[in-house]
């Protein structure tokens, strides 16, 4: 009987590891999923300053800055 106690013990301990790691994980893939998003908005501001121009002008590109 001890035997089934300590491991039923032992499974309790690693389901307990494998949830704290499951809840690091979930909240360091938001973290990054949240910088990716801000990344993603500062980089299509950054596109926004770059235009080209109409066809009478060659299609070169500009930068409007």
């Amino acid at each position: 009987m001890r035997e089934i106690e300590g491991a039923s013990g032992k499974i309790s301990d690693i389901i307990g590891a494998i949830d704290s790691i499951a809840f690091q994980t979930v909240e360091e893939s938001a973290a990054a999923a949240s910088a990716l998003q801000t990344q993603a908005f500062e980089l299509a501001e950054a596109v926004e300053q770059f235009r080209t121009s109409d066809v009478a002008s060659g299609g070169k590109l500009r930068v409007n800055i």
